[in-house]
């Protein structure tokens, strides 16, 4: 085979090869599922994965699998069913942590305002907290940013998984209390 074929046979299957990588949730195991209802109109979907300190689900403890925040890594996605702008993302972070009585960091919104972009109907943000605790958000399980502080990873998180949700009912279902 030519040069020329092994490098055009390279640039058509190099797409191929990136959507078959592994994200880091994709061993884990589903823990819960849930969807976010606004009045009459579905906001987002979610699914909550957790694994052990690799990402996996073998050596595990069956019961409790999640337990909010000791357990990581874990992975939080939600399936957008509107359409939201960038800033209307943030806003409602900020909005949600000041509801929660979270004294967040202004660099924090400036972080993820650089992180996440506005969603359609369809797209999916991915958030994806290590065993150390770092988060890294994908957008349609493409990596978007990456912010390296736990607390930031512990303080978005609550927005869900906490005690001190806006959302008990969802955060139950995500967890896996309410099957």
């Amino acid at each position: 085979m030519t040069r020329f074929a092994c490098l055009v046979l390279a640039c058509l299957l190099a797409p191929a090869l990136s959507a078959a990588e592994t994200l880091p949730w994709s061993n884990m195991a589903t823990v819960g599922q849930a969807r976010l209802k606004v009045l009459f109109w579905t906001i987002y979907e979610a699914t909550l994965y957790v694994g052990d300190q690799n990402g996996n689900v073998n050596n595990r403890p069956v019961a409790p699998l999640f337990t909010w925040p000791d357990s990581a890594p874990f992975a939080l996605e939600l399936e957008y069913q509107r359409d939201f702008q960038a800033t209307a993302l943030v806003e409602e972070t900020r909005r949600q942590w000041q509801a929660m009585g979270v004294a967040a960091p202004a660099e924090w919104l400036v972080q993820l305002q650089a992180i996440l972009p506005g969603v359609k109907k369809g797209d999916s943000i991915t958030l994806h907290v290590d065993a150390a605790g770092i988060s890294t958000f994908y957008v349609n399980s493409r990596a978007a940013g990456t912010i390296n502080d736990p607390e930031f990873s512990r303080q978005f998180s609550a927005i869900w998984l906490s005690a001190q949700t806006t959302h008990p009912a969802m955060r139950r279902q995500l967890i896996g209390e309410d099957k």
